[in-house]
């Protein structure tokens, strides 16, 4: 795949995420947010502790860099709110055209007042911003970012210590969060917000690809290391490479012998449909797999396993090695399967 190319860089990046929001035996993948950029090679990609926002400050005064922000999290629009029901006005002066203005204007002022009232410097709304509003908010220093997408406002709310308000008017100071810093960062052609906490174990993987495509797998095989790696981390491992596999089917041979009979027949089937991953290995490597399937089994031990070679060689020695997990599920569903 291509990804393999930046397998070093990207395992390492896999194992320092995985690292970096471990808490004893828990590991919640959740705090791990992926996100992939086209226009570079995968060898730029990089891990950012905090939370990097696909967004930009929505106005050219606003400071795309902060120390120590007071953050608020609005999930509500803030703009002048539509009536749900049609009405007309009737206008006989021209003067009164600037009087509705002036108070949608006023309006939009006092919005962005309630806000900064209570020493707010960073406004993230999971919604639209006006303009008006952004330009009142950029006068009073106060940095905003708009569309915020659910996923990224629940991940802030973790690293800020936050809560979600809805009314400007019925904010609380308890309602504000802390980021020790907010920067601007680019990859490509894309503009994005840093958004960091000294407390909070939150990360971020900024996956690169030179294009939409290879971005794509990248993001791919990352996942899959992602998962596998937390397991890894969490629970007992087993040797790869087919070996627990030539292990369990030796076991169940032997099982099937002294049992005898129609149990004995099922073991033995269930033992060659086992054996089909070192057999699939064998294959692959090009060698012949009924000749490796032999050694396999003449060799014993469950660390004893099939290389990209084909050769059998002691996979814990080579360190070639997977969860548990990972093969208990793997048989549990299989035999899930053939059995319905």
């Amino acid at each position: 795949k291509s990804a393999e190319s930046a397998s070093e860089v990207l395992s390492s990046i896999c194992v320092d995420a995985i690292d970096a929001v471990k808490e004893g035996d828990n590991i919640d993948l959740d705090h791990i947010k992926v996100l992939s950029f086209d226009g570079d090679t995968s060898q730029e990609s990089r891990l950012e502790h905090g939370v990097v926002i696909e967004k930009e400050a929505i106005h050219s005064e606003m400071d795309a860099n902060l120390t120590d922000a007071s953050v608020l999290l609005i999930t509500s629009a803030l703009e002048i709110k539509e009536t749900k029901f049609d009405a007309q006005l009737s206008i006989t002066d021209p003067t009164q055209i600037d009087d509705f203005l002036a108070q949608e204007e006023n309006a939009l002022k006092e919005i962005a007042h309630s806000i900064g009232v209570h020493g707010v410097n960073m406004v993230i709304c999971q919604k639209e911003i006006d303009d008006l509003c952004a330009h009142y908010l950029a006068k009073l220093g106060i940095t905003a970012l708009k569309r915020v997408k659910k996923s990224d406002m629940d991940a802030l709310a973790r690293l800020t210590g936050a809560r979600f308000v809805s009314n400007v008017e019925e904010i609380d100071m308890d309602d504000l969060g802390i980021a020790s810093s907010v920067e601007a960062i680019q990859f490509g052609e894309h503009h994005c917000t840093l958004i960091r906490s000294d407390t909070a174990k939150t990360v971020t993987v900024c996956l690169r690809g030179a294009t939409s495509h290879n971005s794509a797998e990248v993001e791919r095989a990352f996942d899959d290391a992602l998962g596998v790696t937390s397991l890894a981390s969490t629970g007992p491992i087993v040797a790869g490479g087919g070996a627990v596999h030539a292990h369990l089917a030796r076991n169940l041979r032997e099982a099937a012998l002294e049992i005898g009979d129609r149990i004995g027949m099922a073991l033995e089937a269930y033992a060659s449909a086992i054996e089909s991953i070192p057999r699939t290995l064998a294959e692959n490597a090009g060698v012949d797999p009924v000749d490796t399937l032999i050694a396999l089994r003449r060799e014993g031990g469950w660390e004893h396993g099939v290389s990209t070679e084909g050769d059998i060689i002691n996979m814990i020695d080579e360190g070639v090695v997977e969860p548990q997990k990972v093969v208990l599920k793997a048989i549990e569903c299989a035999t899930e399967s053939a059995v319905m």
